[in-house]
């Protein structure tokens, strides 16, 4: 036995011990009377990919040969023949309609694998397979399957997967597989297994399948899209990155409520690398492709490649013009923007954002204002997303501590507090899709990526707001009033 922490992995079932799955060529795992370790198994001082947990929460840097190797590792597998069955046909009879919400797959190919295919059962380097007490033969996409599913909070991760093993994915046999992967996944959640990545998962199942899945399978209804009265949400934001980390949590609620929910972004254009990070991030939270106005920031040019003007420096009429267009196309009856400090460290383009959001919000009702802009829609409610005194909690010092500003509302001044701890991993993982911003230092993203998971999650579970109503509102009929 290695000294230090290790992780039993039980030797696979192979006919090389050359193969990059990195195990000893013996014969497959056995049981022990003795209490000591099964045939077939050894201890080895690897540690996994991640902190122990099936699913990735955070961006990994593997490089191009891991993946080659695990391309052949899973090659190598599927050579090996055996009797164990890993997944049985009757499963998916008696759980698919419970699992998915739909008729039962047939399973029409199956190959050997491992069945418990995540990322705490992977190593980097050396790569090597851990845990196999479940392998024997699976359809073919189901080990696949599962590792996507496990991926899906790090958009980047999950698009490299579905890219490296296209060839099995995109075939009628994977598509099978990896529902399979999913339906059991599914039930998995239903007994309490990874509630945060439940929302997750149940989306992307009905992605692929065009059916909801079965509400008590993940928790609040909420979770899965429905039909449903949640009303239409619209967020309009400064930066790539604002709107994950302001509103990320009440734009994912809305969303999985099956809401209409879209985003629009003031600066960086469609040309720079963020605005591509914007589209993953804005995957993540099932909100629809970005919506730019197509302004420079005001302290990075490589913002607009194309040599946009900034956006403190647009015409405002003009700026005001765009963002009505996009509200009377999406038909919010709720927008959520920034508030008049410009957030807790009064950046210019957030000021100049809510200056904006605020005049389009109202302008957008009336149709003599921008005529060439559609047809004229009202708002029921603006909020501006905020940060009360008391509110504030560990965001405050830990923005201090790279010595950044700290601009804050008075308490009264805060009208909605909304706990987004449902969403808080979906959350977090749009915030993690803003790649660029979570490599540095003092940028947000990155402070939150550094963090324990329980502090992270104390900081991000809150959204605070204040409800700025637009349009006419009720009065005296004769005279002013306060």
């Amino acid at each position: 036995m290695a000294d230090g922490p290790c992780d039993r992995r039980c030797s696979s079932p192979r006919r090389s011990a050359t193969s990059s799955i990195g195990c000893v060529a013996r014969t497959r795992p056995q049981r022990s009377s003795s209490g000591c370790p099964p045939r077939g198994t050894e201890y080895v001082s690897v540690q996994p990919a991640t902190s122990g947990t099936p699913a990735l929460d955070q961006n990994i840097a593997l490089p191009d040969a891991w993946w080659s190797e695990l391309k052949s590792a899973l090659g190598t597998l599927a050579t090996v023949p055996t009797d164990r069955e890993s997944v049985r046909q009757n499963w998916v009879d008696r759980n698919f309609r419970r699992s998915l919400g739909m008729d039962p797959v047939l399973i029409r190919e199956t190959t050997t694998g491992h069945a418990d295919l995540h990322w705490a059962n992977l190593t980097r380097a050396p790569l090597v397979i851990l845990d196999w007490e479940n392998w024997g033969r699976l359809p073919v996409g189901y080990d696949l399957g599962l590792l996507h599913a496990y991926s899906l909070a790090v958009p980047a991760t999950a698009a490299r997967i579905r890219r490296e093993f296209a060839h099995v994915l995109d075939t009628d046999a994977g598509r099978i597989g990896e529902l399979v992967a999913l339906a059991q996944l599914l039930q998995a959640c239903s007994r309490g297994v990874h509630p945060t990545f439940a929302p997750l998962i149940a989306r992307w199942a009905q992605e692929l399948t065009h059916t909801p899945v079965p509400p008590a399978l993940t928790g609040p209804e909420a979770f899965v899209t429905q039909p449903t009265a949640a009303p239409s949400l619209l967020g309009v934001f400064a930066h790539p990155d604002d709107e994950s980390l302001l509103a990320g949590g009440v734009l994912a609620q809305h969303a999985a409520g099956g809401a209409r929910t879209a985003v629009v972004t003031a600066t960086w254009t469609a040309g720079s690398h963020r605005a591509a990070e914007l589209a993953d991030a804005l995957n993540v939270l099932c909100v629809g492709a970005p919506r730019l106005l197509g302004y420079a920031d005001a302290r990075n040019p490589a913002s607009a490649p194309d040599g946009a003007v900034r956006l403190v420096d647009a015409p405002l009429d003009e700026a005001v013009g765009r963002l009505v267009a996009h509200i009377r196309e999406v038909r919010p009856d709720i927008v959520v923007g920034h508030d008049a400090l410009g957030q807790l460290t009064g950046h210019p383009d957030h000021r100049r954002a809510h200056q904006i959001t605020l005049l389009a919000v109202e302008a957008a009702g009336l149709p003599h204002l921008y005529p060439d802009a559609g047809e004229p829609w009202q708002p029921t409610a603006l909020y501006a997303a905020t940060h009360s005194e008391s509110g504030v909690g560990r965001l405050g010092p830990l923005l201090q501590s790279v010595g950044k500003t700290l601009l804050t509302v008075p308490d009264a001044y805060v009208t909605t507090t909304v706990d987004v701890s449902p969403w808080a991993a979906v959350k977090m993982a749009a915030i993690l899709a803003h790649r660029s911003e979570a490599a540095r230092e003092r940028p947000l993203p990155g402070l939150l990526a550094r963090l324990p998971e329980a502090e992270r999650d104390e900081i991000i579970r809150t959204e605070s707001f204040t409800r700025l109503t637009p349009g006419p509102a009720p009065g005296h009929p004769h005279r002013l009033v306060a």
